[in-house]
């Protein structure tokens, strides 16, 4: 089998998202959760009550089992969702959108403590919806995982 076809082999990935705060979101007596949908698969941090800066430090894993051509196809959303206790969904405050690609050709496959503008998805001109700090990996098969180095100061303000 030719060397080049690797890209359309079937091999094991991880999308590991570990969602760390949010911060400047609009609206009162918000209970935020943060919903990671990664192509059709969607998971969901913790309610943080009446806060618009929740803390989460969360750490989620999404499976996949394909080629990389089509893991890259594949959209990560994070979307901040005002909670409520009785109805069933509750209203997207702002979500962010990048393609697996753009994460797997960052170095070391990941993002690392970024901030996330969130917007609205109906409506982009509306000006920001706050911001997401989270960190996206890729872990393919045989891939060694690099945690960064803490560094002395980490830098917290918002790009």
């Amino acid at each position: 089998m030719a060397k080049g076809n690797d890209h359309l082999k079937s091999q094991d990935f991880q999308v590991c998202v570990t969602i760390i705060e949010a911060r400047q979101l609009p609206g009162l007596n918000m209970d935020p959760v943060v919903c990671i949908q990664v192509g059709d698969q969607k998971k969901y941090t913790s309610v943080k009550e009446s806060t618009n800066c929740p803390y989460y430090n969360e750490y989620f894993v999404f499976d996949f089992h394909m080629p990389p051509v089509m893991l890259f196809d594949k959209i990560i959303t994070l979307s901040v969702i005002h909670s409520r206790k009785f109805m069933r969904s509750g209203t997207v405050v702002g979500s962010f959108k990048i393609d697996l690609k753009t994460v797997y050709d960052a170095p070391d496959h990941q993002f690392y403590h970024k901030w996330a503008l969130l917007s609205d998805p109906e409506d982009f001109a509306a000006g920001p919806k706050g911001y997401l700090k989270c960190d996206v990996g890729i872990i393919g098969k045989g891939d060694t995982v690099k945690v960064p180095p803490k560094s002395e100061k980490d830098p917290d303000d918002i790009e």
